[in-house]
């Protein structure tokens, strides 16, 4: 009969230990809650249409025309 090793109980021991803790621990919640309800239509194109426009206030700040000419560029 062959003789385990300390590292072969340890790796064992060190996979268990994350099964039970992958499913004891409650997973994360969502980073952001959503304010309208999941079956409001309304919503969610006020939502879509929102994030557009700030979308394009932000294409808005950006610089336009060329690049400015000199080292590094």
């Amino acid at each position: 009969m062959r003789k385990v090793g300390w590292s072969t109980i340890l790796i064992v021991v060190m996979i268990v230990s994350l099964l039970v803790v992958e499913h004891v621990v409650v997973p994360a919640a969502a980073g952001r809650v959503l304010m309208e309800k999941p079956g409001d239509e309304g919503a969610a194109v006020t939502s879509v249409e929102k994030m557009k426009s700030t979308v394009e206030s932000w294409f808005q700040r950006l610089a336009s025309g060329p690049s400015p000419r000199g080292r590094g560029h």
